[in-house]
C-alpha cells in the first residue's frame, strides 16, 4: 500500500510542474511514448484540455519532415528549438482548440514547399488567448507573377464557425517570413461566419514577397494595433487594387497603425473602417509595383493621418481614395502622386493644423509612473500608449 501511494505521488507532482522536451527525430521513429501529460498518436499530441500549473511548457528540438498537429493545449508555452521542413499541402504547424498560451519560435525554421505549400502555421477551433513570437519562416514561393497558387497563406489563424464565439485576445510578434504563396498573415474571415477577436496586437514582424497582402485582419471588436513592422515586394499576382501592406477586409473596432514601412507594394493599405484608425509615422514607397487607382483605399470610417510618407506616383488616380470615410490629416504628411485625394461620393477630407495636444486630439496624462496618451476623436478617447 505505502509504494502504490508514492508512486501515485508522484505522477501526479511530474504532471502540474515538470517540464517536458520532445525531440522529432525521436517522434519521427515513434520512440516518443504518450505520458501522463499528453498523448501522442501518429504525428498528432494531444493535451487533453488539462489546465496546466503556471510556468509549464514544452519543448520541441530536432527537425521533421511532417506536418505537427497539438491538440488541447491549455495553458503554458510551447517552445519550438527546431527545424520543420515539409513537402506537401499540408499545413506544417497545427494547432486546434488551444487556449492561453505561447507559441514560442525564436529558435525556430518553418520550411516550405513551395506553390502548393498549405499554412505554415494554422490556428483552428476554439482558440483563444495566444501570444505567437518569433520563427523563421520561408514558405518557398517561386516568386513568379502568376495567378493565385494553390497554397494557403504563411500564418493563419482561422474564426471558429459560431459568429458568437470570441477568441479574445491575439498579439504576434518577432516573426519573419519569406516568399509567402497568398497572405503573410492572415487573421480570421468576415463576422457573418465566425468568431471574432477582442484584441489584436500584430509588431516587430518582416515580410519578403508574398502573393497578396502581407497582413489581413478582420472581425477585430475592440482595439487593432499594427506597428513597427516591415515588409517588400507584395502582391507577386499583380493586381493592383487587391493587393496591399494591410487589408481589413471588414469594419474592424479602433485601429492604430503607426511606424511601419511597406516597399514595392501596390497599396499600403485598405480598409473597411469600422471606429477611429489612426495611421502615424508609416512609409510606403510603391517603387516598381503596378499601382492600380490609389495608393490607400479608406472606406466606411474615420481616419487619422499624421507623420506618413506616402509615395503612390505609379496609382492612376490618387494617392488615397475616401469612400465613405471621413479623412482628418495635416502637413506633417507627404503625399507623392497624381494628387493626394480621390473623394468618392459621400467621402470627406479635412486638413486641420499640425496635429498635437493643442488640437485637442491628442490628451497626456502624465503621473510619478509614467505617462499615457489617448487620441480624443468624434466624442471617443481611446488609450493609444
Amino acid at each position: 500500500m505505502r509504494t502504490i501511494l508514492l508512486l501515485t505521488l508522484f505522477v501526479w507532482t511530474n504532471f502540474v510542474n515538470a517540464q517536458d522536451i520532445i525531440n522529432l527525430n525521436d517522434l519521427a521513429e515513434k520512440k516518443v511514448k504518450s505520458t501522463p501529460t499528453f498523448s501522442i498518436s501518429d504525428n498528432a499530441i494531444d493535451f487533453k484540455g488539462v489546465v496546466h500549473a503556471k510556468g509549464y511548457w514544452i519543448k520541441f528540438t530536432g527537425t521533421y519532415s511532417r506536418s505537427l498537429h497539438i491538440k488541447n493545449f491549455v495553458g503554458g508555452d510551447i517552445i519550438f528549438e527546431c527545424t520543420i521542413t515539409t513537402n506537401t499541402s499540408d499545413k506544417t504547424l497545427k494547432f486546434t482548440d488551444c487556449r492561453d498560451w505561447t507559441i514560442n519560435g525564436e529558435k525556430a525554421f518553418l520550411n516550405g514547399s513551395g506553390n502548393n505549400s498549405g499554412a505554415m502555421i494554422w490556428v483552428t477551433g476554439k482558440w483563444q488567448n495566444c501570444h505567437l513570437v518569433g520563427f523563421r519562416i520561408d514558405q518557398k514561393r517561386n516568386g513568379l507573377p502568376v495567378d493565385t497558387p494553390n497554397g494557403g497563406p504563411a500564418v493563419q489563424f482561422e474564426s471558429y464557425s459560431d459568429p458568437a464565439f470570441n477568441h479574445k485576445n491575439l498579439i504576434i510578434e518577432g516573426t519573419i517570413v519569406k516568399n509567402a504563396n497568398d497572405e503573410a498573415f492572415y487573421i480570421l474571415k468576415t463576422r457573418a461566419i465566425g468568431g471574432y477577436l477582442d484584441t489584436l496586437i500584430i509588431r516587430n514582424t518582416d515580410v519578403l514577397n508574398t502573393g497578396r497582402d502581407f497582413w489581413q485582419a478582420t472581425g477585430i471588436r475592440k482595439y487593432l494595433l499594427i506597428e513597427d513592422n516591415i515588409g517588400a515586394n507584395g502582391g507577386l499576382e499583380r493586381n493592383g487594387d487587391h493587393v496591399s501592406g494591410f487589408s481589413l477586409n471588414e469594419k474592424n473596432g479602433n485601429v492604430i497603425i503607426r511606424n511601419n514601412m511597406v516597399l514595392n507594394t501596390p497599396q499600403f493599405m485598405f480598409s473597411g473602417g469600422g471606429g477611429t484608425t489612426l495611421i502615424e509615422n508609416n512609409t510606403f514607397q510603391q517603387e516598381l509595383a503596378p499601382g492600380g487607382n490609389q495608393g490607400l483605399y479608406l472606406r466606411d470610417g474615420d481616419f487619422i493621418l499624421k507623420g506618413n510618407w506616402f509615395n503612390a506616383n505609379n496609382s492612376a488616380r490618387s494617392v488615397i481614395g475616401v469612400d465613405k470615410a471621413k479623412v482628418t490629416w495635416d502637413v506633417s504628411n507627404t503625399f507623392v502622386g497624381k494628387q493626394p485625394f480621390f473623394v468618392f461620393t459621400g467621402g470627406f477630407t479635412a486638413e486641420v493644423p499640425v496635429i498635437t495636444n493643442e488640437t485637442g486630439i491628442l490628451e497626456i496624462e502624465k503621473s510619478t509612473t509614467g505617462q499615457k496618451v489617448f487620441l480624443l476623436y468624434n466624442g471617443q478617447r481611446i488609450q493609444i500608449k
